[in-house]
């Protein structure tokens, strides 16, 4: 538990001038040394790291004069915010901690046992030069104790920047995604919680965004590649016509995002991707491509098709009947 000296440090610390954010963001990984080690971008499904165990953010919905957040998810599931809101209308939803509920006030501080502690809905004044201050808010500020994932002690991961928000816009690798589909990836990601570059970067592997909708050789069928049996218990009417299509791309995608979460995305997005595939180059790629969809990078990751992904040289399903 916090004691009030060591709360009363944490309150100081948040007045460090390292701490500035100036400009808009959704995530933001610091090291102990105040180092920005990378940011999401505002058309992220973002994932940190890759297998998203430290933070990830489901999908971001802009504004002109805010930031939306949906799925927001840290340390395996521990810490999760349902939605949070950035700017005008600033605030956290749905915010538990380990299964339970959290009250949420302005500069709340909550200890994370085992891991360090965190403050929800940050509202803090930055000191600048000539006795100028700037005021800062930040959803969520996580600081680790403990090294985590391959992050040190004393990392921090700031969830939600108050500030104005520019045009959403697809950048870099994930202009090669279909317009029409955008939607689509971000309400399926909404609505269960999976980034949505994650879900772009299967549909673009499996079948090329729906260009390739040829039946596998071990049976797999859709826009989303699924086995017969499996997206009968796995279907979901995404588009809510009354029926579950398999060459919907809405009800594809949506399916694919149920089985994900099913699969426990939210605690370790690795093993779900290597659940829909047994392929641990499948999940590379996955990865890597949702990734290159996710931070804007100029050209997408290298893919495969899904078939010659298999660890073991053979066709492969792309939804193993588990």
């Amino acid at each position: 538990m916090l004691t009030c000296r060591s709360l009363a440090f944490v309150l100081l610390a948040l007045a460090a001038p390292s701490l500035a954010v100036a400009d808009p963001g959704v995530a933001r990984v610091l090291s102990p040394a105040g180092l920005v080690v990378v940011a999401a971008p505002a058309q992220a499904g973002w994932a940190f790291p890759d297998g998203g165990a430290l933070v990830q953010v489901a999908d971001v919905v802009e504004s002109a004069r805010s930031v939306e957040l949906f799925g927001v998810s840290l340390l395996g599931g521990r810490l999760v915010l349902g939605h949070v809101t950035v700017g005008d209308g600033a605030r956290v939803d749905n915010a538990m901690l380990d299964g339970r509920a959290i009250a949420v006030m302005p500069n709340s501080v909550v200890a994370i046992a085992g891991a360090g502690w965190a403050i929800v809905d940050q509202q803090a004044v930055i000191p600048l030069n000539a006795g100028a201050i700037r005021h800062t808010r930040v959803s969520l500020r996580l600081h680790l104790t403990v090294s985590i994932s391959g992050a040190p002690a004393g990392t921090e991961i700031l969830v939600g920047y108050s500030a104005d928000a520019a045009a959403t816009r697809l950048t870099g690798a994930a202009r090669e995604i279909p317009a029409t589909l955008v939607p689509i990836y971000r309400a399926a990601a909404r609505r269960y919680g999976i980034a949505w570059s994650v879900l772009a970067a299967i549909n673009r592997v499996e079948t090329s965004f729906g260009r390739n909708l040829s039946t596998s050789s071990a049976g797999a069928i859709g826009w989303m590649q699924f086995m017969p049996a499996t997206w009968r218990a796995y279907g979901v009417d995404g588009n809510g016509d009354g029926r579950t299509d398999p060459y919907d791309p809405t009800d594809a995608i949506y399916s694919a995002a149920a089985l994900l979460a099913a699969n426990g995305a939210r605690h370790d997005l690795h093993s779900a991707i290597w659940l829909y595939n047994h392929s641990e180059r499948y999940v590379t790629t996955v990865l890597a491509l949702a990734r290159s969809y996710a931070n804007g990078d100029a050209t997408p990751a290298a893919i495969g098709d899904a078939a010659a992904l298999d660890d073991n040289g053979a066709t492969f399903s792309p939804i193993t009947l588990w």
